[in-house]
């Protein structure tokens, strides 16, 4: 039986969190230039979703260090400064950083590896393949964010569960080498396993289903210094508080996510339109997933 393809990005990924949208002008000089300038070697990760209540940031370590530096919190210290560095993190104090703290900018202390699920791979459909990376990783106690575009899917591992994460979707998919020889480098085995679902007990999750179609649009990477004024505006100055939205940009594409408002203010002669409407379940209220407190979102 011919197994799925999975690729191993070459991205240590990181999660910033802003629990006040209200405070997003703050960021401006830093999405600016995500959203007009280049990034560096040409290719990057970077996903940003946007609810009714807050904004949250997935990034590759050159993106990171557009932002400035941020508070994250650790169970076993202090609040600590996030910086980073080419291959490497240094924690150290900054308490004069004024945006960071009138922003509310906050990262998570977990780093992702993204895989991504190439396009019909071994004549599975993404359901499918979703379905079978993630019931094995979730019995093992793996947290996995899955994060689709309009061309692909990516599913976000913890970067010190990827090894057994690896061992475990090897038996169903073949990993591509790009990036994983990359990440053995930098990486030492991990000697812990992960806790199995039996050692934590059962939650009931709340979950609502709000109003209003979505849009899934695609813009191609040449396109983004055109349309990026539009996108750092609808950003910044928002027609709705209440609006639902996510921009995702990896090697290959651009994808967004959009109510119908906030479409119709895009160029759309620039913009690739699904046929499809979208809606969303919202999980809760509350961090999921980002924790040993969550291990099973």
């Amino acid at each position: 039986m011919q197994k799925g393809v999975l690729g191993v990005l070459p991205f240590r990924l990181s999660i910033l969190h802003v629990p006040d949208k209200t405070s997003m002008p703050l960021l401006a000089h830093t999405l600016l230039k995500i959203f007009l300038f280049p990034p560096k070697g040409g290719t990057r990760f970077f996903s940003m979703t946007e609810t009714e209540t807050e904004v949250s940031f997935i990034m590759d370590q050159d993106t990171l260090e557009l932002f400035p530096p941020c508070r994250t919190f650790d169970s076993s210290s202090d609040p600590v400064t996030l910086r980073s560095q080419r291959n490497s993190f240094t924690l150290s104090v900054d308490p004069q950083n004024s945006i960071s703290q009138l922003s509310g900018l906050e990262a998570v202390d977990t780093f992702w590896r993204a895989v991504q699920i190439y396009d019909d791979s071994a004549g599975m459909s993404s359901t499918n393949v979703l379905t079978a990376l993630s019931k094995p990783l979730a019995a093992a106690g793996i947290s996995i964010f899955n994060l689709s575009t309009y061309e692909s899917d990516y599913v976000l591992v913890p970067e010190d569960c990827i090894y057994d994460a690896l061992e475990i979707i090897q038996k169903e998919f073949s990993i591509l080498t790009d990036g994983l020889e990359e990440l053995r480098a930098q990486l030492p085995r991990h000697t812990s396993h992960p806790k199995t679902r039996n050692n934590v007990s059962n939650r009931v999750h709340r979950l609502t289903l709000p109003n209003g179609e979505l849009h899934l649009v695609g813009i191609q990477k040449h396109m983004l210094q055109q349309v990026g004024a539009y996108i750092l505006k609808l950003l910044l100055f928002p027609s709705s508080m209440g609006r639902f939205m996510s921009y995702t940009e990896t090697e290959d594409e651009i994808s967004m996510m959009l109510d119908g408002d906030t479409i119709n203010t895009l160029p759309y002669h620039l913009l690739k339109n699904s046929d499809d409407k979208w809606g969303y379940i919202k999980v809760n209220d509350g961090p999921l997933g980002f924790s040993n407190l969550y291990p099973y979102i």
